[in-house]
């Protein structure tokens, strides 16, 4: 059992990273524009080390393909020049990039090094796409920790009341797509009224990610609508990182709402307790990383909600209306089944003229408790910690 859990989140993991990853193309060319083929490309991940390697071909172009988002260093060379390094070249999920490369003519000894980051042309993709980075997630001041919250801010987006009632370029919320690294999260039954909403909370700690494509996605969007919000997770890195935090909010630190004032009311009862922390790192350098979030919410409170039972006589069977006339009147439905099962046709299945013993019990169990009547009203003091 262990070993198949393991190869269904080995597969998964593998089928996920199709889907959350980006690409780099370019052309190579010397000094004269002329191109350059058979030059060696190689694109190095920043935070992990991980290399990736190329040749152009008779044109000059090279593409890399399947690269994780992030920032890389693009590293060009060809026998008769100076080797090219492109420092912080940032790639985002889904959006290919373009990084064009002019060689200088020298020994492939001599290194130049673009030190200020390339200028990264989307010339193979027509998608519109917005993205937050690591530190503007975390940066970016917002009320919750749900950080589908942090995309009322980017251009297009309509908010006409909370967070989750939220549009995207005058779109219906049926035409939004969520997923965190590849997954959908929505509720789909009711996408069309709720599609700003992700079951999923994703944790602002936990984000490496996040954008908004509002226009021309392409085949990776797999055709679920009209705008793609995509959030890609974190994964370790060669250095170790961490953090924690507690934030809580309580009644005794909050001022009365305006209109319990303007009505003689006291001040709302909330105790909110959001703790938690996350760390990351190498168990083996430029190979092999782990990253770990946790979050509690808890949010002890008041809450009335009613509940419909059946009558002691409506559990045994015994059902009570009024006629048209305003007449009341009581009949016994297992009587009726009784009555009707030997008028049925050969082989049918037999009305049941008995209580189900599994109801009967429970019908049982909540007369001995009281819980009698058709609607029984209560407040209930809940404790809800979630495990995020």
């Amino acid at each position: 059992m262990k070993r198949s859990l393991a190869a269904l989140l080995l597969v998964g993991s593998v089928a996920l990273a199709q889907i959350i990853t980006t690409s780099v193309t370019g052309t190579v060319t010397d000094p004269t524009g002329a191109i350059v083929p058979a030059a060696a490309v190689q694109a190095v991940e920043l935070a992990t080390g991980a290399k990736f390697d190329t040749t152009t071909n008779e044109k000059g172009q090279y593409a890399i393909p399947s690269l994780p988002a992030g920032a890389y260093r693009i590293s060009v060379s060809k026998a008769g020049f100076k080797a090219e390094q492109v420092e912080n070249v940032a790639l985002v999920v889904g959006v290919p990039g373009t990084v064009n490369v002019k060689l200088e003519v020298g020994q492939t000894s001599e290194t130049v090094e673009v030190t200020a980051g390339a200028e990264i042309i989307q010339a193979t993709s027509a998608v519109v796409t917005s993205a937050l980075t690591t530190s503007q997630i975390t940066d970016l001041p917002f009320a919750t920790r749900d950080a589908v919250e942090l995309l009322v801010d980017v251009p297009g987006t309509s908010t006409p009341t909370t967070p989750r009632s939220s549009t995207v370029n005058g779109e219906p919320k049926g035409a939004l797509n969520i997923t965190i690294d590849g997954m959908n999260t929505q509720d789909n039954m009711l996408k069309s009224s709720d599609g700003y909403f992700s079951y999923i909370m994703p944790s602002v700690d936990s984000l490496q990610e996040v954008s908004m494509n509002s226009s021309a996605s392409g085949v990776d969007a797999t055709s679920q609508g009209g705008v793609q919000i995509n959030f890609v997770t974190r994964s370790g890195t060669n250095q170790w990182h961490g953090g924690g935090f507690w934030q809580v909010r309580n009644t005794d630190f909050d001022a009365n709402y305006y209109f319990n004032n303007s009505v003689g009311l006291p001040r709302d009862i909330i105790k909110l307790n959001q703790e938690g922390g996350h760390i990351g790192g190498p168990i083996i350098k430029n190979k092999l990383f782990f990253f770990g979030n946790v979050e509690i919410y808890r949010e002890p409170g008041s809450n009335l909600y009613s509940r419909t039972y059946l009558t002691p006589s409506a559990s045994s069977g015994i059902y009570s209306y009024v006629t048209a006339a305003g007449v009341p009147q009581q009949v016994n439905v297992l009587a009726l089944a009784a009555a009707a099962n030997p008028s049925l046709p050969a082989g049918s299945i037999p009305y049941s003229t008995t209580v189900n013993p599994a109801l009967a019990k429970t019908f049982a169990l909540m007369q001995s408790a009281g819980a009698l009547g058709s609607v029984k009203r209560c407040a209930r003091l809940l404790h809800r910690p979630h495990r995020l």
